[in-house]
């Protein structure tokens, strides 16, 4: 995720985009699950930022 994010134009990615990445990726898991999980633990290591509004992950500040 972190790859996708520094690519990403202005360090924001789309949580669809997310989702898909996660689902092609982990088929046999549940994509909103883990997506739920992966945002909270790059809250809590100041990895990235999710805002719940825009539904846009970005690179913590």
């Amino acid at each position: 995720m972190n790859d996708l994010l520094m690519r990403a134009p202005g360090n924001r990615v789309e949580a669809d985009v997310a989702r898909e990445l996660i689902a092609m990726r982990l088929p046999q898991e549940d994509y909103e699950r883990v997506f739920d999980q992966l945002v909270r633990w790059g809250r809590f290591g100041d990895l990235f930022d999710y805002d719940e509004a825009s539904e846009e992950l970005s690179v913590a500040s």
